[in-house]
């Protein structure tokens, strides 16, 4: 069997990223040959593994003359047309993530249907996989979204919004969670946890709550005398993510908080940093995916409706859904409200494990697809 996945890994993202590890773990141990679409011309992949194998991607943009942008047209007509670079593949797989919105731009709904049509038109099965379908505020960018959806095999949402779209537009799929729960994790007692504070601060290109998230995490760990890994999701330090974050970590160093700032390319030594840690306050959607996956008590940050859906989303299968809080309203009696009185080590465990079993189920039934020509 072979596969052809398209995401959007390969940007220096920490957590999509490491779905497609995950991913690529999965059906490698199911004996699939898999291919991933090329995004990035620098492959910029957080975790390094120079196995994988990409299809080169035509439709990949750079800022060039007039002339250069029509012979890219051109070509990219050229390719749509001949089938000889997808013909070995069964099936193409659009992996989790949240990036069929507006927030992506109405170009890239036009790129995924392409690639959705290019498969179509061969009568190749085509599939969704932990999707965050949407928003979708304007006409053009909904008659999109329902056409990359319709018509599809089969269609996997990661939370309940994204499962109410699909049953409303009649489309075939089922809730299943996120792809970074395709794997079986490994375990420890809450007694063997240490006393850490994992910190993201993800970039909203609007550091004007900077200071009241930094003042909440150093009263948080000053008041129950823990350690803090501040932990940026792009390992790139040119990205501006980074730069904040690790000014969050210099802050805290001057305030005598006892901080770590980590950037950690190796996967099993990243999950053991989760697992080993108690508490999380991030505004990552994958730092508060990876807190959880692992036992911890969590707290998401979050601006705008966007990251609102996602990280409901998630906290909506630990019934923790206020433990989402708005940058506007950070305070640390707040947090310290949702870490510790609300927090359940057995209970976040146990959804973790349904998690777990939902999303493998989910992959599983898919590959059963594709096989039953």
């Amino acid at each position: 069997m072979n596969l052809l996945i398209y995401g959007v890994y390969d940007d220096n993202n920490l957590g999509d990223d490491y779905m497609m590890q995950k991913i690529h773990k999965y059906l490698k141990e199911q004996g699939t040959n898999v291919s991933f679409v090329e995004r990035n011309i620098k492959k910029n992949n957080y975790f390094i593994n120079e196995e994988i194998d990409y299809l080169e991607n035509p439709i990949i943009y750079k800022k060039s003359g007039k002339l250069k942008k029509i012979k890219k047209l051109l070509s990219i007509i050229k390719w749509f047309i001949c089938n000889d670079d997808i013909e070995k593949f069964d099936a193409l797989i659009f992996m989790g993530g949240g990036y069929t919105n507006e927030q992506f731009g109405i170009s890239n709904l036009f790129k995924l249907l392409l690639w959705k049509y290019k498969f179509k038109k061969v009568n190749k099965k085509i599939f969704f996989t932990g999707q965050t379908i949407g928003p979708a505020s304007t006409k053009i960018s909904s008659f999109l979204l329902k056409k990359l959806y319709k018509g599809s095999t089969l269609v996997n949402v990661r939370e309940k919004n994204s499962l109410m779209y699909i049953e409303n537009n009649d489309i075939v799929g089922n809730i299943v969670g996120d792809d970074a729960f395709l794997d079986k994790r490994r375990e420890i007692s809450y007694k063997q946890k240490e006393n850490i504070l994992i910190v993201n601060y993800k970039c909203f290109n609007d550091y004007s709550d900077e200071n009241l998230f930094m003042n909440a995490v150093k009263e948080f760990a000053q008041k129950n005398n823990l350690k803090v890994f501040v932990i940026p999701f792009r390992s790139d330090n040119n990205y501006e993510e980074y730069k904040i974050n690790y000014n969050i970590y210099q802050e805290l160093k001057q305030k005598n908080i006892d901080a770590s700032f980590v950037v950690e390319r190796n996967i099993e030594k990243l999950e053991d940093i989760f697992l080993k840690s108690k508490y999380v306050i991030g505004s990552a959607y994958h730092a508060i995916v990876l807190g959880l996956k692992y036992g911890n008590s969590v707290v998401s940050i979050y601006k705008g409706n966007y990251y609102k859906i996602k990280m409901n989303g998630i906290l909506d299968w630990y019934n923790l859904n206020e433990n989402a809080i708005q940058f506007c309203d950070i305070d640390v009696n707040l947090i310290e409200k949702c870490l510790k009185e609300k927090y359940n080590f057995e209970t976040i465990y146990s959804n973790t494990n349904e998690l777990i079993e939902n999303l493998n189920n989910g992959w599983n039934n898919i590959i059963k697809i594709i096989k039953e020509k």
